[in-house]
């Protein structure tokens, strides 16, 4: 997910920030850096799945819910 799709889809860094539940500071920080796993899966939910997670972030949430749950295969 680039900062640039974030931001677009919730108007305004102060938008993407109120829907994530951060700090605006935090938000324009992403600017330089790639959006944390965690806000980009919030931020997916938040889109209702328009805005789609990178591969890395992907990657980690099929690590984690392999490791929290092994019986269940994430697709």
């Amino acid at each position: 997910m680039l900062y640039d799709d974030l931001v677009a889809y919730f108007r305004t860094p102060s938008g993407a920030a109120r829907a994530l539940g951060v700090d605006r500071r935090l938000v324009n920080d992403w600017k330089k850096r790639r959006i944390p796993t965690k806000h980009q899966l919030l931020a997916q939910k938040r889109s209702a799945g328009q805005l789609e997670p990178d591969e890395q972030a992907k990657r980690e949430a099929e690590e984690l819910a392999t490791i929290l749950n092994p019986e269940v295969k994430v697709a």
